[in-house]
């Protein structure tokens, strides 16, 4: 059997108005004995016409045009319209619990309230700060590159300089080339991409993920297939870092298991493990042939500060992946 024509999407609203201007025109041809049979033909025109479905469905007949009732209810009943439902089950995400607080705080008539949502920076009367390095920097590159497709890879002295910003100048990681980088599209893609990689090329392993975390990073790994668990981090009781809880996770995981690591700042509890509590993470990884995946969101203090835990476990574990936004 022959497929029906398919209509493109912008012509289907033009289409439907003059076909219900020509019908409404040809009625006044039609004599009233013959206005009983129009049904039988109005309903071939989905059939001739499916992309008109979705237009139709949404016209409310009126009461003195039972033919465009009679149009609608074709549409409905046409294999064509099966289309409007393809979404029909799809739920509503939930909503996100940060943007929520900003939600909140547009609706608060408090003249003194204050926004903790979005982690940005605000002067005194709520509006955002622009950092004058940030300034700068536009002013530098503003009219300055060609606005050429990046290589698969990125923006390579993009790349290098943030290699650099992690490691240091001088780091023997970078001078000796045992950096390999890639430009990503922000935190969301640069951990879904490592996601994908894993459940590609490291089919059996399994990603240990912080308790707690940043939300979106279960979701990330379970939209991408990968096993996921648990490894203690904060505790409570202490409000601070659960090092015993820590290592013996690491230890108790299978051999060659991914470890998301916060590299400082971590989200959401700004608890971080010391320089000595590092290296002896650090040296536990590298007995258990562990793969690191630091997630460097944030940057405290000075910036070798924050930089710690790269510049420490590289030299020791097995393997380190670095997401730097």
């Amino acid at each position: 059997a022959c497929s029906p024509p398919v209509l493109s999407p912008y012509l289907t609203w033009p289409i439907t108005w003059c076909t219900i201007l020509l019908l409404t025109w040809s009625l006044r041809f039609v004599s009233s004995e013959r206005l009983t049979s129009l049904p039988q033909y109005i309903r071939v025109v989905p059939k001739m016409f499916p992309a008109l479905a979705l237009s139709v469905q949404k016209l409310q007949p009126a009461a003195s045009l039972p033919w465009l009732s009679c149009l609608k209810r074709a549409y409905s009943t046409s294999g064509a319209a099966a289309g409007t439902n393809w979404f029909g089950h799809v739920e509503m995400a939930p909503r996100d619990p940060i943007l929520g607080v900003t939600e909140k705080f547009l609706a608060d008539k408090n003249p003194d309230k204050i926004n903790l949502g979005v982690g940005a920076y605000r002067d005194d009367d709520g509006r955002p700060v622009v950092l004058e390095s940030v300034r700068e920097a536009e002013q530098r590159v503003a009219g300055t590159h060609f606005m050429e497709y990046l290589p698969i890879g990125g923006l390579r002295d993009f790349v290098t300089e943030s290699v650099k910003l992690a490691y240091g100048d001088d780091s023997s990681v970078v001078t000796n080339g045992q950096v390999a980088a890639v430009q990503s599209l922000s935190g969301t893609g640069s951990c879904r991409l490592f996601a994908e990689f894993q459940r590609r090329f490291m089919p059996h392993s399994t990603v240990y993920i912080p308790v707690p975390t940043w939300s979106n990073h279960h979701n990330i790994w379970r939209d991408a297939g990968v096993a996921q668990k648990a490894y203690r981090y904060y505790k409570p009781e202490t409000r601070g870092l659960d090092f015993e809880g820590l290592m013996e996770d690491v230890k108790n995981a299978p051999s060659g298991s991914v470890f998301l690591l916060h590299a400082c700042a971590h989200n959401p509890t700004g608890v971080d493990p010391t320089p000595e509590q590092w290296s002896a993470m650090s040296k536990l990884m590298l007995d258990k042939s562990h793969f690191a995946f630091f997630d460097m969101a944030y940057q405290v203090g000075q910036l070798n500060q924050s930089c710690t835990a790269l510049k420490g476990v590289p030299a020791a574990c097995c393997a380190v992946l670095l997401l730097l936004l």
